[in-house]
């Protein structure tokens, strides 16, 4: 039941916008920083990968592989070829955890997105 603990007394739950006033509120008297991520665009996103990428193999839209009306939430990569950071493959579906490069997971988790694989060669990144 929510709000009751094991013992059973009841404990209100705070809704979340109090919570997250609360944890900024201990942010600041603890002197910490809360960066707060904007999401990327599709075509940021896609500009963004085309810099960072030395060889982006960006096939199309999440929409267009799916056949769906264009939507903006994902991007369709290659997963087998190209797609290099400084030599390295960004994604290897057998070779990373979760066959993303933690170098690739950390530049898409800053832009509010993330990588999904559709088989051992197609990789969907997708906004969160």
């Amino acid at each position: 039941m929510k709000g009751f603990t094991r013992d059973g007394k009841f404990h209100p739950i705070k809704p979340y916008s109090k919570v997250r006033k609360a944890r900024d509120q201990t942010a600041k008297t603890e002197g910490v920083k809360i960066r707060k991520k904007k999401v990327f665009s599709q075509k940021r996103m896609q500009t963004a990968l085309e810099n960072f990428l030395s060889d982006p193999q960006i096939a199309g839209t999440a929409d267009e592989f799916h056949g769906y009306k264009e939507t903006g939430r994902g991007l369709w990569l290659s997963g087998e070829e190209g797609n290099l950071i400084d030599g390295v493959s960004a994604f290897d579906y057998y070779g990373y955890d979760g066959g993303v490069n933690p170098e690739m997971r950390k530049f898409l988790d800053e832009r509010g997105w993330y990588a999904e694989w559709n088989d051992a060669g197609t990789v969907m990144l997708v906004k969160k």
